[in-house]
């Protein structure tokens, strides 16, 4: 029993050996332990994330199908004006190319049938764009500038029988703009006489604020004041659907006009005299129609004869218009 046997001095070697191996042990069980917390930790995690995602995406469908009629409306519309400025002409060349077919497409109706007047309508329009691209593309090339004139003429000329063709009545709005362009287009070869003549019928029979304030600037830039001041009455006073785009500008060149006049003239007495405006009438306490653009006058009532008093201003009016 003294002497150890070999057998029992190996348990005890291998007894030590397994205190350092447990001690090795219980540090491995502890960081096992750690890691697989750590790996429930993260588990737990990604549930949670994925969790708050699937809500994030249900919130987003939710929203994208309330708003998607709208964005719909603002991709569509914003597709359809880069389509439409990417189809627009940047030069002498690419007006030809544009227009030239559509004309002759335009033109092909007509050989097969001659009564088609929505065909008279867009082939004049069409040689009226192309003469408005190719003008301001000509520069100072006098060929191109006279093939800009010819298809001026040339949309004058199917204006004029496309509104032949429909009784010249402008009842619709191809044919006010049909009219229009056409005054436009004899504007653009300064035929100013023929312009201002057909942009006072338009006017007159379709009561056309657009006519009317064509006419203004045409009167104004031939120095002819009174006549434009009675234009751009018609503007303010009109109640045709297109006045409101031009109501507010006609006002601004109703008061440059006035202020220009009082200069010339010495005030706004001499101003009503000479353009025969509300005489015998008291603007500021008149709130109809008739007064809709006091603001750019700011007139007070003046004495007249009794001859004068009489007058019918809206007669007046149409003779000093009708005297251009």
């Amino acid at each position: 029993m003294a002497q150890k046997s070999d057998a029992q001095k190996k348990k005890n070697k291998g007894n030590k050996l397994n205190a350092q191996q447990q001690k090795r042990a219980a540090a491995k069980r502890v960081a096992r332990a750690e890691e697989k917390a750590a790996k429930i930790k993260k588990k737990d995690k990604k549930k949670r994330t994925g969790k708050e995602i699937a809500i994030i995406v249900v919130s987003v469908v939710m929203v994208v199908s309330i708003l998607l009629p709208s964005l719909s409306s603002i991709i569509n519309k914003s597709s359809s004006s880069s389509s439409s400025n990417s189809d627009e002409p940047t030069s002498y060349e690419e007006a030809q190319d544009k227009y030239q077919p559509l004309v002759d497409e335009q033109q092909a109706k007509l050989d097969k049938d001659s009564n088609d007047t929505q065909a008279m309508y867009d082939l004049a329009t069409n040689y009226y764009n192309w003469a408005g691209k190719a003008s301001s593309y000509a520069s100072s090339d006098d060929d191109k500038k006279n093939f800009a004139n010819d298809l001026y003429q040339k949309a004058i000329d199917e204006y004029t029988t496309y509104l032949d063709a429909t009784g010249n009545d402008f009842d619709t709005t191809d044919e006010k703009t049909a009219a229009l362009n056409r005054a436009m287009a004899n504007k653009s070869l300064e035929k100013n006489d023929e312009a201002k003549q057909q942009l006072e019928d338009l006017g007159n029979k379709a009561n056309y604020a657009s006519a009317w304030a064509q006419l203004g600037m045409l009167y104004e830039n031939d120095s002819e004041s009174d006549k434009a001041m009675l234009a751009f009455e018609k503007v303010v006073n009109s109640k045709d659907s297109s006045a409101s785009n031009y109501r507010s500008w006609a006002v601004q060149r109703l008061q440059a006009l006035r202020k220009k006049k009082q200069s010339d003239t010495g005030g706004p007495e001499a101003l009503i005299l000479k353009c025969n405006f509300w005489q015998g009438a008291d603007p500021a306490s008149d709130t109809s129609s008739n007064f809709a653009s006091v603001a750019a006058f700011r007139v007070h009532k003046i004495e007249t004869s009794s001859s004068d008093s009489g007058s019918d201003t809206s007669s007046n009016t149409t003779s000093d218009s009708s005297s251009s």
